[in-house]
C-alpha cells in the first residue's frame, strides 16, 4: 500500500502536493565491494595484505540455508581477490558475534491470534451489492482441512448478520450445535455436535448481510459525480483486517486460500474482482441484475481480496509478456489515464525479469477511487488508487503530479511480488511487505524514466525521512522480534509508519550496496544502487530471486529474508534494533603513514544517538554493522606514483577513489585507510543508514573544497553534508553556524534539486523555531531571500527546463514566498491576477500553480479566498483540488483560518479521504498551528470515532502539535493524551511529545549562534 503523506516527518517544509529458472551464482569479480573490517596498519602505511587477513564472520548462523552459503562463499572470495590486488601490508583480523532474533517468543498477553486446527483452501465467494439501499449481502463456501482434531471452527467476523450456517464432510451435513461471537477478537466460533478428524476436509457454508460501510474500510460506499449527477458506487479495502468486514473468512495473512468470485449487481455498472471475467449473464431471479462470475485467484492473502461496483471506463493496454493492463477512471476522464498505463506496462515486465518469477495472473486492473482512505492498495489483479496517485491531466499536471503517479504506481505493481507473491508472515514484519516496495519502486520507477533522477531523490524523500522518524529515542525497531506485540487492528495499524516504508526501503538500498558494491569495491566511485538493469547478474539480485521463489504462495519472516540473503549477521541490528549510530571520523596518529603512501589513516567511532540524548529503545551498549565506504575528495597537488601493487596507482587518482571497509556489530571503533586527498566523505552517496559527524579539521576541508569546486561531491554528498552538519545542531554537538557556513560555501551556485530540499528544508526548521524572535528572523528572511533570488532568476517562474528543473521550480517559489522575496512574490501574485482575468489566455504554469494559488489567499483579502474556494468546488482533476485546498489553508486572517478548519468535518466541501490533509495544512500556516490545536481538542471525539481504524489519519493528528516549540505547550499536549488515550496511538504521542522536547533544547541552543552568523552574514 502506498501512503498518503506528502514528504515524511516534515511535509510543512515541502512545496510538494503529495504526493525464471535456477540461476548461476554470479561472481563479484575483482573490483567489488571487499567485505572485511580493517582493524590494523602496516609499517609503510598501505592496506593490509588480504592473503594475510581472515574476513570477519560468525562462528555460528542461525539455520544452514545452503544457498546463503553459496552468497557468503562468494562475498568472502572476490574480498579476499580485490584486497590482494589492492594492498600490501600487515594483515589484519576482527571477529563477530551471533546475534540471535527470533519470532513469535512466548508472550503473555491477550491472544487475539486464530487456532490453526482449521485453516481454509478454497473461498466461493457469492456477493450482491444494493446500491439503492448501500448494502449488499451474500454467502461464503470456505473449503477448509482440519489441521487437529475439533470440536469447533473460529474464523473471523465483524459488522455482519449471518442468517445460516452449515458444515459439511464429505458431502454430509455436521451438526452445528451453536455459534457464538468474541467480540474484541472479531471471532466468530462455530460449535459442532460431532468431532472433526485431523486430516478431514470440510467445508464451511455462511450467508451474510451488512450495509455498505461509511468508514472507508471494508465494503463500504463512495459518492461519483457524473455530468453533474450524484452516483452511489462502492469499493474494498481490506488491508490489514477489514476482510472479515465484509464476509466471514480466516483473515490473517498467513491462511493464504484461492478465491472464486462471483458478484451481482445492477445492470450498467462496472463490476470488477481481482480475476478476470469469465462470464456474465442475468440475475436468476431479477432480471434487473447482472451476475458477473471471475476466473479464481492465485493463492493469496483475504486483505488483498477486492471487488468493485460503479460507473467507470477505461483505458487498456498489454505488456510484452501478454498481461492485459486496464486504468479504470470515473466516465470522461480517460485521458487522464494513458500517464499510469504506460507506467504498469513497463513495470510488470521489469519486476518479472529481475525477480526471475512471471506475474501469476492473466491481467491487473488499476482504478481510481473517488474516495479511498491510502494512496493505493496493491490488491492482487485489482489495484485500487486515490485520484491523485492515478490519473494525470496531460494539460494541467505538474512534473511533480506525474512524479507521485509513477511511484504510486510501481510501488504497487511491486507489491505483486513483494506481499503479494512473498507476504510477510505476520504484521510485525510488515516491512517485508512496505519497505520492500519502497526500494524496488524506486528500481523501477528509474529504468521507466531515467530522467527523473529517482535514485538521488531516494535519499530525499525516503532515506533522510527515515532518519528524522528514527531519531527520537521512542522509535521502533524496523521489524519487531515478537508477534505479540503486534496484535490489535490499531497496533497493525500502527505499523504502517515512516519506519516500516522508508527506512525499510533505506536498509535494501544500503544493503545492495554492501553486497553489489558501493564505490565499486575500491575503485573509481559509483552507485551500485543507480543501476537498474532488471538483467543484471549481482549478489544482491541472486540473492532476491532465490528469495521470491522460495517463499512464492507462503510467507516469511525477516530472519528468513537475511538468510537467504547470507547477511543475517550483518543486517540483524538494522532491522531489530530502533535508531541508528552516529560515526564520528577523526585523523588517526597511531600508525605512522609513508610519505609515498595514498593512503591516511582515520579513527572511525560509532554511538547510538536521539533527538533528547536518551538511547533509543533498545539500543544501550548495542552496536552496528557499519560500512564506511572512505571516498577521497579534490586531488591534492603533489605528483607521485603510489607505492607498488597499491591502489590508486597515483595519488592524483585518490581524489574521487573509494575504500570500502567497516565497522562489525559490537564493535565501537577501529582504525580506517582513507585516500589521500584534500578532503575525505565518509559514507560515499550516503548508501548506509547513519549520521556522520567529522573533526573539526576535517570539516573546514570540507567546507573548503565546497567553496572551491562543489561539484568534487556527488549531488547525494552535498545534501547529506548539509543534513548531518544541521542535525548535529538538533543533537546539541555542535551548533547551527557549523551547518550555515558550510551551506555559504556553496549554495548560490547550487543547481540540484535534492541539495536545494535539504537547505530549504532545514532553514524552514529553523526558522519555525525561532519565529518568536522577530530580530532574528527577519534576518534569516533577509539572507534566505538573497540566497535564492540567483537560481530564480536563472530557473524563471514558467514551466521550462529538465524535469528535476521543474521540481526545483516550486521549492525556490515557495521558499520566496515563506521570506517574503519581493519580486517574486509580487510575480506569483500578478499572475494569479492575470488568469482570474482571462483563465484561457493567462494560464497558470502547472508546476508553480500552487505557489500562485497560496500567494493569492496568503497576500489576499476575503475576495481571493473566495475565489480559490470555488476554484475548488468546481474543479473535477483531483491533484488540482489537492493544491487548491492547500491554499485555503494559507490565510494570514484569523477568520479565514477558522473558516477553513470549519470545512475539515463538512463531507459536503471536503472528502472524508481529505479531512486530515486539510486539517495537517492548516496546522503548517505559521498563524494555523494554533487554531489548529483547539480544533483537535474540541472535535477529539468526532475524529476517534471517523478515523480511529484508520492506518494513517488519526497518527497524521496526533502528530501536528509536535511542531510546539515552548515548555508549556509541551504539558498541554502531554495532558490531554493522559487523558485522551486511544489504541493505536501511544508510540505516536510519545514521539510527538519528544520532538517537543527537541524543539525546545534547539532553540535553546542555536538561538544565540544563529543570530550572530546571521548578523555578520544577512
Amino acid at each position: 500500500r502506498s501512503t498518503n503523506t506528502e514528504s515524511g516527518p516534515e511535509g510543512r517544509h515541502s512545496s510538494a502536493v503529495p504526493c525464471a529458472g535456477a540461476r548461476k551464482i554470479p561472481s563479484r569479480g575483482v573490483d567489488r565491494n571487499p567485505v572485511y573490517h580493517i582493524a590494523g596498519v602496516s609499517e609503510d602505511g598501505q592496506i593490509p595484505d588480504a592473503a594475510k587477513m581472515e574476513p570477519t564472520r560468525s562462528s555460528s548462523r542461525v539455520g544452514d540455508e545452503a544457498i546463503a552459503k553459496m552468497i557468503r562463499a562468494i562475498i568472502i572470495f572476490s574480498s579476499i581477490f580485490t584486497v590482494f590486488i589492492m594492498i600490501l601490508g600487515a594483515s589484519s583480523s576482527g571477529d563477530g558475534k551471533e546475534s540471535e532474533h527470533e519470532h513469535g517468543t512466548s508472550h503473555e498477553t491477550v491472544d487475539l491470534f486464530l487456532p490453526r486446527h482449521v485453516m481454509p483452501d478454497h473461498y466461493r465467494l457469492n456477493i450482491a451489492t444494493d446500491l439503492t439501499n448501500l448494502n449488499f449481502s451474500g454467502q461464503v463456501e470456505i473449503d477448509a482441512r482440519v489441521y487437529e482434531d475439533t470440536t469447533s471452527i473460529t474464523l473471523h467476523s465483524k459488522d455482519q448478520e449471518l442468517s445460516r450456517i452449515k458444515v459439511t464432510r464429505g458431502g454430509f451435513l455436521i451438526s452445528v450445535a451453536s455459534t457464538s461471537k468474541n467480540e474484541e477478537k472479531e471471532f466468530l466460533i462455530i460449535h459442532l455436535d460431532g468431532q472433526l478428524n485431523k486430516g478431514d476436509n470440510i467445508m464451511i457454508v455462511i450467508d451474510f448481510e451488512s450495509p455498505l460501510s461509511s468508514t472507508l474500510a471494508g465494503f463500504y460506499k463512495s459518492e461519483q459525480e457524473i455530468n453533474g449527477t450524484k452516483h452511489w458506487m462502492a469499493s474494498t479495502h481490506f488491508e490489514a483486517t477489514d476482510a472479515r468486514r465484509a464476509f466471514p473468512c480466516f483473515d490473517e495473512p498467513e491462511m493464504k486460500a484461492t478465491f472464486a468470485i462471483t458478484l451481482s449487481a445492477k445492470n450498467g455498472y462496472t463490476i470488477l474482482a481481482n480475476g478476470m471475467e469469465e462470464s456474465r449473464a442475468t440475475h436468476a431471479t431479477d432480471p434487473s441484475m447482472v451476475t458477473v462470475t471471475f476466473k479464481p485467484t492465485v493463492k493469496m492473502s483475504t486483505y488483498l481480496v477486492c471487488f468493485v461496483v460503479g460507473q467507470f471506463t477505461y483505458v487498456e493496454g498489454t505488456t510484452t509478456d501478454n498481461i492485459r493492463v486496464r486504468v479504470y477512471m470515473q466516465p470522461g476522464l480517460e485521458s487522464q489515464g494513458t500517464y499510469a498505463l504506460d507506467a504498469a506496462r513497463q513495470s510488470l515486465p521489469f519486476f518479472a525479469a529481475f525477480t526471475g518469477v512471471t506475474y501469476p495472473m492473466d491481467k491487473v486492473d488499476l482504478i481510481a477511487i473517488p474516495d479511498f482512505a491510502a494512496g493505493a492498495m496493491e490488491n492482487w489483479g485489482l489495484v485500487t488508487f486515490r485520484e491523485t496517485a492515478l490519473l494525470v491531466d496531460p494539460s494541467a499536471s505538474s512534473a511533480a503530479d506525474q512524479q507521485r503517479v509513477l511511484s504510486v504506481v510501481t510501488h504497487e505493481l511491486a507489491h505483486q511480488w513483494f506481499g503479494n507473491l512473498v507476504t510477510m508472515r505476520w504484521w510485525n514484519d510488515l516491512t517485508l511487505n512496505e519497505g520492500f516496495a519502497t526500494y524496488f519502486e524506486t528500481l523501477a520507477a528509474a529504468h521507466i524514466h531515467p530522467e527523473y533522477d529517482m535514485w538521488t531523490q531516494m535519499y530525499l524523500y525516503d532515506v533522510r525521512s527515515a532518519l528524522m522518524a528514527d531519531a527520537v529515542a521512542s522509535s521502533r525497531a524496523l521489524a519487531l522480534k515478537n508477534r505479540y506485540d503486534v496484535q490489535t487492528p490499531n497496533q497493525i495499524n500502527a505499523m504502517f509508519d515512516t519506519i516500516t516504508y522508508s527506512k525499510g526501503g533505506s536498509i535494501l538500498r544500503m544493503m545492495r550496496a554492501f553486497m553489489d558494491g558501493s564505490g565499486n569495491g575500491g575503485g573509481a566511485s559509483t552507485d551500485s544502487n543507480a543501476s537498474v538493469n532488471a538483467q543484471e547478474v549481482s549478489p544482491f539480485r541472486y540473492g532476491i530471486q532465490e528469495y521470491v521463489k522460495k517463499y512464492a504462495y507462503s510467507t516469511a519472516n525477516v530472519t528468513e529474508f537475511l538468510q537467504t540473503m547470507g547477511v543475517l549477521d550483518e543486517f540483524s541490528n538494522w532491522y531489530f534494533t530502533s535508531g541508528f549510530p552516529l560515526v564520528e571520523v577523526s585523523q588517526s596518529a597511531s600508525h605512522p603513514v609513508s610519505p609515498k603512501s595514498c593512503y591516511d589513516q582515520a579513527l572511525v567511532q560509532q554511538r547510538s544517538i536521539s533527538l533528547t540524548g536518551a538511547s533509543p529503545n533498545g539500543t544501550r551498549g548495542v552496536s552496528w554493522f557499519v560500512p564506511t565506504a572512505m571516498r577521497g575528495v579534490a586531488p591534492l597537488s603533489s605528483t607521485y606514483t603510489c607505492q607498488a601493487l597499491s591502489k590508486p596507482a597515483s595519488i592524483a587518482d585518490a581524489a574521487n577513489y573509494v575504500v570500502p571497509a567497516y565497522l562489525v556489530p559490537d564493535e565501537t571503533s577501529g582504525s580506517m585507510f582513507v585516500p589521500k586527498a584534500q578532503s575525505r566523505k565518509a559514507n560515499f552517496n550516503a548508501d548506509s543508514f547513519y549520521r556522520v559527524k567529522y573533526s573539526d579539521n576535517d570539516f573546514a576541508a570540507i567546507e573548503s573544497v565546497l567553496r572551491a569546486d562543489a561539484n568534487s561531491f556527488t549531488t547525494i554528498d552535498r545534501a547529506s553534508l548539509l543534513d548531518d552538519a544541521f542535525f548535529l545542531s538538533e543533537v546539541s554537538i555542535k551548533n547551527v553556524s557549523q551547518f550555515l557556513y558550510l551551506a555559504d560555501a556553496f549554495i548560490r551556485d547550487e543547481e540540484e534539486l535534492i541539495v536545494w530540499e535539504v537547505f530549504v528544508r532545514r532553514v524552514n526548521h529553523l526558522h519555525d523555531l525561532i519565529r518568536n524572535d522577530t530580530a532574528t528572523s527577519t534576518k534569516l528572511a533577509t539572507y534566505m531571500s538573497s540566497v535564492i533570488a540567483p537560481s530564480l532568476q536563472r530557473l524563471g517562474l514558467n514551466a521550462s527546463g529538465t524535469h528535476t528543473e521543474r521540481l526545483l521550480r516550486p521549492v525556490l517559489a515557495s521558499t520566496a514566498l515563506r521570506y517574503g522575496e519581493t519580486n517574486t512574490t509580487t510575480e506569483l501574485r500578478e499572475m494569479y491576477t492575470a488568469y482570474k482575468n482571462d483563465p484561457e489566455g493567462n494560464p497558470i504554469p502547472a508546476d508553480i500553480r500552487l505557489q500562485v494559488y497560496m500567494a493569492a489567499v496568503e497576500f489576499g483579502t476575503e475576495v481571493e479566498y473566495n475565489e480559490i474556494l470555488e476554484l475548488y468546488k468546481n474543479t473535477s482533476f483531483a491533484a488540482e483540488k489537492r493544491k487548491l485546498m492547500r491554499a485555503l489553508a494559507s490565510p494570514r486572517n484569523q477568520t479565514l483560518i477558522e473558516r477553513t478548519l470549519s470545512l475539515v468535518l463538512d463531507t459536503n466541501v471536503i472528502k472524508q479521504q481529505d479531512a486530515t490533509i486539510l486539517l495537517t495544512y492548516v496546522s503548517w500556516n505559521p498563524q494555523g498551528l494554533a487554531p489548529a490545536w483547539e480544533f483537535i481538542k474540541s472535535q477529539w471525539t468526532e475524529l476517534v470515532k471517523r478515523y480511529g481504524n484508520s492506518n494513517f489519519a488519526l497518527t497524521d493528528i496526533v502528530e501536528i502539535p509536535g511542531q510546539f516549540t515552548t515548555e508549556s505547550r509541551h504539558n498541554e499536549v502531554k495532558g490531554f493524551f493522559d487523558v485522551n488515550m486511544v489504541d493505536g496511538i501511544k508510540v505516536t504521542v510519545e514521539n510527538t511529545l519528544e520532538r517537543i522536547t527537541s524543539n525546545i533544547a534547539y532553540a535553546q541552543y542555536n538561538r544565540e549562534a544563529a543570530d550572530a552568523w546571521l548578523s555578520l552574514h544577512a
